[in-house]
């Protein structure tokens, strides 16, 4: 049947057929969404579901609400999506990465948790193999957020300390929020790690918290030394 042929059919309509066959029209116009949408709903809980099943039980179900800590520190936790967690052993440093990842992913995003052992030891995989080159920092670097655990626990290698500001900076120019966690008790300590030009990135509004069993202070509740060494090494930078 022609296009004209069609025209003279749909002129040939009474008013009533032609509201019922656009009725009909919209009806299936929203069943095909409605399956679409499904079948998207679907899909993202598969997504969720894998990214949960490959936790470790320990934090598995990780979260701002089980956190065990001072109370009047929820608030306060929650809003670190991105930055610095620094301080002693035993305190939920990881525990607080794996909730903000969770929060991320529940949210639709793709968040992941590794440690800067595994992640170096990723990288250096690639010597051997360059085809694949680069395929980790990129993996890293396109996520919605990333949590790079223990890096105090690392060898401190040229290949390390160049592969950290190439992949923090990426990110960093991407406006993707990054939360480095380190057991060290000072920035001094972690700066000879991970390079002051890192933790200056990572810190970019006030988002800078080291944590004891007193609970978490934030960068303007930590010492007037540890600030005027922060600031003495930018100045020394700059000049």
């Amino acid at each position: 049947m022609d296009f004209n042929e069609l025209r003279k059919q749909f002129e040939s309509m009474s008013e009533e057929e032609k509201q019922e066959r656009d009725r009909k029209i919209l009806e299936q116009r929203e069943k095909q969404e409605a399956v679409q949408k499904n079948i998207k709903q679907q899909k993202e809980q598969e997504r969720q579901n894998a990214y949960f099943n490959s936790l470790p039980k320990r934090y598995k179900n990780a979260s701002f609400e089980n956190f065990i800590g001072l109370e009047e520190d929820r608030k306060k936790i929650e809003k670190l999506t991105g930055g610095i967690i620094y301080g002693s052993n035993g305190n939920g440093k990881t525990h607080l990465g794996y909730a903000a990842c969770r929060k991320v992913v529940e949210n639709g995003g793709k968040a992941e948790l590794i440690t800067a052992k595994d992640l170096f030891d990723l990288i250096k995989k690639e010597f051997n193999n360059p085809n694949n080159s680069g395929n980790t920092i990129k993996h890293y670097a396109s996520l919605d957020f990333l949590v790079i655990d223990e890096c105090d626990k690392i060898y401190g290698s040229q290949t390390e300390y160049l592969s950290l500001i190439e992949l923090i900076g990426k990110r960093y120019n991407e406006l993707l929020p990054t939360l480095i966690i380190s057991n060290c008790n000072s920035l001094k300590e972690l700066a000879e790690l991970i390079s002051l030009s890192c933790i200056d990135k990572l810190r970019e509004g006030e988002k800078l918290a080291f944590i004891d069993e007193k609970g978490l202070k934030y960068k303007s509740m930590r010492g007037k030394e540890e600030q005027a060494w922060l600031k003495e090494q930018q100045s020394s930078i700059k000049q």
